[in-house]
């Protein structure tokens, strides 16, 4: 060795060498130590006169960077960056092409698609079974396809066109649906589907879905025609397109995803075409415009996200939201699920998620898709089309048949993608090299500045990470009794329209108290160790901490693990190889040098991170406003702003050990966050809702006028009332409309009878709780097609045990729910409802007692025949042959038309505040004892 330098390897900051060190490598080494004991000494002058090593760090101390110097750095990349996503995502959308203008045709143009979409939503709510759907909707769009056939044939000769429209019947159970299980029975519900066929005729086609009905009270632009409306775009640009293909393409239009996913399971089980179908790619919305992201993908066929990957022109998506829908923490689902389960067939789920507050509501309108947004749409599906078609792999994927991909999009510009199994052997590996600098730091070279205190530095490194894991917990646990604080001053969702409350309340909160939480360690803990050598400390926790996380994150074989990989690559490289190999010593005082380079080192990850957090937002936050009355959104916004602070922060805390006075900074925070919950508490900055007609983010309310009749055995009426039921979709429910008549006359609903004897026409009582819902007795409403049901045939099945079958014939609405709920000892054995063997209870609240089974029927053209089923139930032993064993109800559900409606319910929705939004049928509820 000629020199120490020689000795410094490059993941060792020069700090980190000790005079005992330095001392014992030769002449060489020997003049250098000298000349490294010369800068130490510099660095910690005795200013006091002392001799003793505490006044030498307190001299040290003394060396540090403007706390104003740092924080205005830090405040400037985080404003830039935020500001910067959010403009990118917000405003930036291609230029939509106008068909007047080109002269080749064969290329998307959002007018064209715009146009089908105005056209469509011109006919109004569109729900299974209304003319609107069932009459209007599918013949537009079949003379839409047979204009498309009969006006470009002179452009494409070689390709043939196949219209079929599906009328389908048919069962299946659902289970996990919003962490529930139910059956689901249809009949007569219509699909519009197409087959576009090369000249050269191909066994393997790609499945394109959309749905072209909605929800009640909704014209659904956003969900789902805008993507009927590309297609039917994509449909004619396909069909004239000189660009060969080598696979078939099936178009489906499905008309009753609203219903629970019946149309696509009906196409999915019983079409001729569907042998041929090798992948699909699913077209849904949870809100209106925006990206398209894509957030499902597979089961396994890598392949699939690869070729996305490769062709979208702006790829949007990450496993990340894969992996949180699949969880189940988001209350809806897709056609997807349908393909995917009973197809076996794997697929792309792509899906709008902006501007999801007026999703499911009377305002998902065409205004509220924004110029360029379709554009957009229809430019990513023509190229992953084209490139699916073309690719040999949709027939045979070979080896890419198996595994899983991990992907993740940078700001919608390109796509990173891996398979996991790579992405598992990565992030061991850069464990393994992060372990091995952090061990050679902290326990090979065990003489550090730190020695001459008989301070163990691997003990130090411990407490460290300690106090890092004790601050994030500090801060959860505030963030979440703040929440609840909010919920007990009484206005909970102040966040809600205006989103920017939740960082100024929030996350100057997390901000503040992870900042106060270090200074107090700096001037109590490390009062006398080096400030410098404590921010590395903390960084290297910090790394630690991510690395742990990773670790759990890949053993648990989750392809989100690559969020915190990178969390520890970029600060990695920008301390142990960016830093040594500029020579920056940071040790000898301020270091703009230091500071960039620290800064920099978290940028990438910075900006994926703020990127998939901003999604999660986006999704989340409108969620809020349909997550039902049992729901606490703020301790979920306040916990999850925490932990985008902890991860956004963390290497930063550092910063506070290095900067000459943080006073004046905490105390600015400290007024903004008192300032900003008393405004957003005690005025109407804080208030949730908006009826903006340009921008609405408005409360959601479900208004039923309903009949209900409980039966005896005999079938005479026990109980029988009407009245206006409120089930509160949010939090606040009919906290902020107490005034109004209705609802000071009202009544929290007493769980009474089966399904707390209420009329759902969904099985989610538990998510929207009956007890957390109001009742205003009224004047029945007038019912036009009541709900019939007749017990035509007993039957003992068994002696020993007693098994009695009921036969029962049911008519009624388009929509019924039917509830089963034996009495209690006795099971439902079986019944013809499905073929299922096993059957599945729904989901109850706490505290509501039964076992019930719930069924959710539709019809789209009304059948000429009753709903017909029989039921088995097993009688408790000894339990007496004249009394009931089954406790059936049927619902009715007067989604449209005439039967929609009442004076009552529209007097009553006349006298809401313009900031809600309304959901409003008829429905009867009827209890049968059998």
């Amino acid at each position: 060795m000629k020199s120490s330098q020689h000795i410094n390897i490059g993941f060792l900051p020069p700090y980190l060498y000790s005079p005992e060190m330095t001392a014992s490598m030769g002449n060489d080494s020997k003049a250098h130590s000298r000349k490294r004991k010369t800068n130490i000494n510099d660095i910690f002058v005795d200013t006091s006169g002392g001799n003793s090593s505490v006044e030498s760090t307190k001299s040290h101390n003394k060396k540090q960077i403007s706390g104003l110097f740092i924080w205005s750095i830090v405040v400037i990349l985080y404003t830039v960056t935020f500001v910067f996503l959010h403009e990118v995502k917000y405003n930036k959308y291609p230029e939509p092409k106008y068909s007047t203008t080109y002269a080749e045709k064969d290329q998307f143009f959002e007018d064209g698609a715009r146009k089908h979409l105005l056209e469509l939503c011109s006919f109004g709510p569109k729900p299974a079974g209304s003319n609107a759907n069932e009459v209007q909707a599918v013949q537009y769009i079949v003379n839409q396809i047979n204009i498309i056939r009969e006006s470009n044939q002179e452009h494409s000769p070689v390709k043939s066109l196949t219209i079929d429209i599906q009328k389908v019947s048919g069962s299946f159970l659902l289970k996990n649906f919003v962490q529930t299980n139910y059956y689901s029975v249809y009949e007569n519900l219509q699909n519009v589907v197409v087959l576009l066929e090369p000249p050269n005729t191909s066994k393997s086609s790609l499945l394109i879905n959309c749905h072209f009905d909605s929800v009640v009270d909704s014209p659904g632009a956003g969900d789902n025609i805008a993507s009927c409306a590309v297609m039917l775009e994509l449909l004619r640009v396909l069909y004239i397109s000189k660009d060969p293909l080598k696979h078939n393409i099936i178009f489906l239009f499905n008309g009753a995803e609203e219903n629970i996913l019946q149309a696509s399971h009906g196409f999915i089980t019983q079409h001729p075409w569907v042998p041929s179908i090798k992948a699909f790619i699913n077209l849904d919305s949870a809100g209106a415009g925006g990206w398209e992201t894509v957030f499902q993908t597979g089961p396994e066929h890598p392949w699939l996200v690869k070729a996305y990957a490769e062709s979208a022109l702006y790829p949007y998506g990450s496993i990340l939201g894969q992996e949180l829908f699949q969880s189940g923490v988001i209350p809806s689902d897709t056609d997807y699920r349908i393909f995917r389960d009973f197809g076996n067939l794997p697929g792309l789920d792509i899906a709008y998620i902006a501007n999801g507050y007026i999703y499911h509501t009377q305002h998902d309108k065409p205004q509220y898709i924004p110029s360029g947004s379709i554009q957009r749409a229809g430019d990513n599906l023509l190229s992953v089309i084209k490139h699916l078609c073309s690719s040999e792999k949709l027939e045979d994927p070979g080896a890419d048949k198996h595994g899983t991909m991990v992907f993740f999009d940078f700001l919608g510009l390109f796509m990173i993608h891996y398979p996991s199994r790579i992405g598992v052997v990565f992030n061991c590996g850069l464990l393994a090299i992060v372990s091995v600098t952090l061990l050679l730091k902290y326990k090979i070279k065990t003489k550090r500045i730190l020695s001459y205190q008989d301070v163990s530095t691997d003990k130090t490194l411990l407490q460290a990470l300690v106090l890092s894991l004790a601050c994030w917990i500090l801060l959860s646990a505030v963030a979440a009794i703040v929440g609840v604080t909010v919920d007990l001053l009484g206005q909970p969702m102040f966040w809600f329209s205006r989103t920017y409350n939740i960082i100024l309340v929030y996350g100057v909160m997390s901000i503040n108290i992870i900042l106060a939480f270090h200074y107090l360690l700096k001037h109590t803990i490390y009062k006398n160790t080096p400030d410098w050598y404590v921010e590395s400390l903390y960084h290297d926790a910090t790394m630690i901490i991510f690395c742990l996380i990773t670790l759990f994150l890949t053993y648990m074989d989750f392809a989100s693990a690559f969020l915190p990989m990178l969390w520890i690559l970029g600060p990695y490289l920008a301390r142990y190889v960016v830093v040594p190999f500029f020579k920056i010593d940071n040790t000898l005082g301020p270091s703009f040098s230091f500071v960039f380079i620290t800064l920099l080192g978290q940028l990438f990850q910075l900006l994926s991170t703020l990127h998939a957090i901003e999604a999660v937002y986006t999704l989340f936050i409108p969620i809020a406003g349909r997550a039902g009355g049992n729901s606490y959104p703020d301790i979920f916004i306040a916990m999850l702003t925490a932990f985008t602070v902890i991860i956004c922060m963390q290497y930063l805390v550092g910063f506070v050990y290095l900067c000459s006075n943080m006073k004046p900074l905490l105390a600015a925070l400290s007024v903004i966050l008192v300032s900003s919950l008393l405004l957003t508490q005690f005025t109407s900055l804080g208030f949730p809702y908006s009826g903006n007609v340009e921008s609405p983010t408005s409360q959601r309310g479900l208004f039923f006028h309903i009949n209900r009749n409980f039966h005896n055995h005999d079938r005479s009426i026990n109980k029988s009332d009407s009245g206006i039921w409120y089930l509160a979709f949010d939090h606040n429910g009919a906290n902020l409309i107490q005034d109004n008549p209705v609802i000071r006359d009202s009544q929290y609903v007493k769980c009474e009878g089966n399904y707390c004897g209420m009329p759902y026409m969904y099985p989610l009582i538990h998510v929207v709780d009956a007890r957390l819902s109001l009742y205003s007795l009224k004047p029945p409403p007038v019912i036009r097609i009541p709900v019939t049901v007749t017990m035509t045939k007993k039957i003992i099945v068994k002696d020993s045990p007693r098994i009695v079958r009921f036969h029962i014939d049911v008519t009624g609405p388009d929509h019924m729910s039917l509830y089963i709920t034996p009495v209690p000892g006795a099971v439902l054995t079986r019944w013809s409802i499905t073929n299922d063997s096993h059957l599945y209870p729904t989901r109850l609240p706490s505290g509501v007692p039964g076992t019930t089974y719930f069924i959710y029927y539709s019809y789209g053209i009304k059948p000429d025949h009753p709903w017909n089923f029989f039921v088995d139930i097993k009688a408790p032993v000894g339990y007496p042959e004249d009394k009931p064993l089954v406790d059936i109800v049927v619902n009715g559900h007067y989604s449209h038309g005439k039967d929609k409606t009442s004076p009552e319910l529209e007097d009553f929705i006349k006298s809401l505040p313009d900031w809600m939004v309304t959901m409003t049928w008829i429905c009867s509820y009827d209890s049968y004892l059998f």
